[in-house]
């Protein structure tokens, strides 16, 4: 089988799309290399800091010349070294002039999109006009539009998928003050953005919480705020949290019309019992009742969670890793999004 070499242009940083894809390649075999694209805040950055970087981005973007959308000499000089297979990237807002500046440092190379977010963080829709080779997205229905309605040949569907570098010890025993931090408790790890935090506030004082990942806006919901841990877990601490609690609460954002986000396969992928929105989609992935809980209401999520015991959600936790483990890691997503790209029996 052939070895390739891969380029990700993307954030670097724990727990990061383009960081997870590159280490999933160098695990399987191939030779792939970061080349993070501008600055960005690492994802344990405050809610403040992220966003000062985020508006800074945006002005430089509206601002600044259109040479400084090319890419820093460093970086094409490192990618015309690397000499690519491919490149991939999970950022769909490469303006075409650094879109050039790619393909000429990539000697031809095919330039793959794969997005993870939904549809609503397509913005201003930019992966209409960079000229991608190849686009892939997580969401049914926009692929269907795109490919149907718009003569979009080079999109497909591809979902995402869990790291198969699970680290070690999330099996191990808690200790007493895991225990009582997250051990019988219902979690939420990831963003706390304000459709999640209604939500949020309507099951605080009727089921056990603990919330991590991105500082949510105080103020808004008091009783939210005091379930939050004032951290963002990466790494062995986020899955031992995700196999040690009583459920992952892991609620499907609204822009989600035919996709499910990344955190239901890493929490399903570490043994957790994930409680998700009952939407058609998720069928596709994980048999509700047996690998997976899915809820119609709060109401109905409260009474879930009443009558759901460890031993039942170790159950379903240790069936939702087995899925996983069969069909949903990267590194059954990269055979596929390979064979896309035309480069069929790469793996090595």
């Amino acid at each position: 089988m052939t070895k390739l070499r891969v380029i990700v242009y993307g954030q670097d940083g724990p727990g990061l799309f383009a960081r997870e894809i590159t280490d999933e390649l160098n695990w399987l075999g191939h030779s792939a290399e970061l080349v993070p694209n501008q600055w960005s805040a690492p994802a344990s950055s405050s809610r403040r800091v992220r966003i000062a970087v985020d508006f800074a981005q945006r002005e430089a973007k509206k601002q600044i010349s259109r040479a400084a959308f090319s890419m820093s000499h460093r970086a094409r000089q490192r990618i015309l070294e690397f000499g690519p297979d491919i490149i991939i990237t999970p950022d769909s807002q490469i303006p075409r002039t650094l879109m050039s500046a790619l393909r000429s440092a990539g000697g031809g190379a095919p330039i793959v999109l794969w997005f993870p977010d939904s549809i609503q963080n397509y913005k201003d829709a930019n992966l209409f006009l960079a000229g991608f080779d190849l686009i892939l997205l997580k969401d049914r229905w926009a692929v269907n539009v795109f490919r149907e309605r718009y003569g979009m040949s080079e999109v497909h569907f591809l979902p995402e998928a869990a790291t198969s570098l699970m680290p070690d010890g999330i099996d191990d025993p808690l200790s007493s003050a895991e225990q009582q931090e997250f051990g019988d408790k219902v979690v939420v790890v990831g963003s706390l953005y304000p459709s999640r935090l209604r939500l949020l506030d309507n099951l605080a004082g009727r089921v056990p919480l603990a919330l991590y990942g991105t500082e949510p806006r105080k103020g808004y919901f008091p009783e939210v705020d005091k379930l939050y841990r004032s951290r963002y877990v990466v790494g062995r601490e986020k899955f031992r949290i995700f196999r040690n609690s009583l459920a992952v609460l892991n609620n499907i954002h609204y822009a989600e019309v035919g996709g499910v986000n990344h955190r239901i396969f890493d929490a399903a992928a570490a043994g957790a019992c994930v409680l998700v929105d009952d939407v058609p989609q998720i069928e596709e992935y994980f048999t509700p009742g047996a690998e997976i809980l899915t809820y119609q209401s709060v109401d109905h999520l409260v009474n879930i969670v009443a009558n759901l015991t460890p031993e039942i959600s170790r159950e379903i936790g240790d069936a939702a890793r087995r899925r996983s483990n069969n069909e949903h890691r990267l590194e059954h997503r990269l055979d596929r999004l390979l064979k896309l790209a035309g480069l069929d029996g790469a793996s090595p």
